[in-house]
């Protein structure tokens, strides 16, 4: 910006404009405001119907689901009616008997320059370990226990989702 001489009235001219433009913004965003909350307040008696459906339907599949396990062994998941549900390896809480020879493994497999697996003071980290293949963990002498199987029910796209959460913060705000 040019070094100008301007007076008082300059500024005050500019600052009553950027007023009036600021109470016109804040206008229309009440206006939208509003109006989403009368959107969402007519549709919200049907969508939370439906919603409490699709959680009484979730929790009943899932129930189905791990109450037969066998109709999930191969394949574990399927597609139907675009949910994805069925059951997946839930990881297990690893056990290292011998966190000494298992750095010293890692360190000769791995390197691990940036200390995801160990940290500079040579304590192993469970969270990167976790990311590890059961084959990888059982060579570097970490045992994998009370691994069992979890039921997974989610949908495959979330578009309906997003909507249904977008107008009911919407209509909180």
């Amino acid at each position: 910006m040019t070094h100008t001489n301007h007076t008082l009235n300059d500024i005050n001219r500019v600052l009553s404009e950027y007023a009036v433009a600021e109470r016109r913004l804040s206008t229309l965003a009440a206006g939208a405001r509003a109006a989403v909350a009368r959107v969402t307040h007519q549709y919200e008696d049907e969508m939370r119907a439906a919603m409490t459906t699709m959680n009484n339907c979730r929790a009943d599949a899932r129930a189905m689901v791990e109450s037969n396990p066998a109709l999930f062994a191969k394949p574990k998941t399927r597609v139907l009616h675009g949910v994805k549900i069925g059951l997946r390896k839930r990881r297990g809480r690893l056990v290292i008997n011998n966190p000494a020879k298992t750095i010293a493994q890692i360190e000769r497999e791995y390197h691990d320059p940036a200390g995801y697996l160990i940290q500079v003071k040579k304590v192993l980290l469970k969270t990167g370990l976790e990311k590890l293949s059961a084959k990888e963990l059982k060579r570097l002498g970490v045992e994998v226990q009370q691994d069992t199987d979890q039921a997974v029910f989610y949908p495959v796209a979330d578009d309906v989702d997003g909507i249904v959460e977008f107008l009911l913060v919407s209509n909180q705000a």
